[in-house]
């Protein structure tokens, strides 16, 4: 079912809001597993229901978000939910229509980012669809295998030239430390690093799909295509 939902404490503060995700903000119904379980009014609801109700924080965070109760509720406290259901999908109708959102929405950034390679005069083509590696200067030595610990400096930013994330931000060195292929990183990152070498200097243009998804994260909202210029400074073999 596609809805949009708030749940917090019963005197009213907001814990979690589905506003920023829209309607890409869908839930699968499940046979409710306990008393006061959400599906169970989830269950008595119709397309274009709106809905308020309270049950025990305790058991939805521990039997249905199975994650620990926010600092925000106190054992024994109730949760309120308020909701207003939108649309309701057979599985085959979802898949269908999640189809249709994901080819739309690619289409979309695919075309944002071709304005982006022509106003910057980039003539590279994608290594795979929405992702665009392209190499700024040539590194020296061998590839970075998995495994290996390298230091970098990267800047992501926004096609507009915003930017959201570098290894200068939050007080850092300048430079950051990692491991090559252990998943910290997503996986455009990790390829990009597996395909230099030291002194190699890349820019990685990214649709969402292959970033931040739907969802986003961080300062990233969904839906937004990115892009990382990573300079590999060092190789090592264990972190310094």
């Amino acid at each position: 079912m596609q809805l949009s939902l708030r749940y917090g404490t019963e005197s009213g503060d907001t814990v979690y809001s589905s506003d920023p995700l829209g309607e890409d903000f869908i839930l699968a119904i499940s046979k409710p597993q306990y008393a006061g379980d959400p599906n169970e009014a989830f269950l008595m609801l119709h397309e274009g229901d709106s809905a308020e109700f309270t049950t025990s924080a305790d058991s939805v965070f521990l039997h249905t978000f199975n994650q620990a109760m926010p600092s925000a509720f106190s054992p024994g406290d109730k949760i309120r939910f308020q909701l207003r259901l939108q649309r309701l999908f057979t599985e085959k109708e979802f898949a269908e229509e999640n189809n249709r959102r994901i080819t739309t929405q690619r289409t979309v950034e695919e075309e944002l980012v071709r304005r982006y390679l022509d106003d910057n005069l980039i003539t590279a083509g994608a290594v795979r669809p929405g992702v665009y590696f392209i190499e700024l200067e040539k590194g020296k030595g061998e590839l970075v295998k998995p495994g290996d610990s390298v230091s970098v400096v990267y800047t992501g930013r926004f096609l507009d030239g915003t930017v959201f994330d570098g290894s200068n931000s939050g007080g850092g060195t300048g430079m950051l430390w990692l491991r090559a292929g252990d998943g910290s990183r997503i996986k455009a990152w990790e390829d990009a690093l597996l395909s230099m070498r030291k002194g190699g200097v890349c820019r990685l243009i990214l649709t969402s799909d292959n970033a931040y998804g739907r969802a986003g994260a961080g300062p990233v909202p969904g839906k937004t295509p990115i892009i990382y210029d990573i300079e590999l400074r060092d190789v090592v073999s264990t972190l310094p």
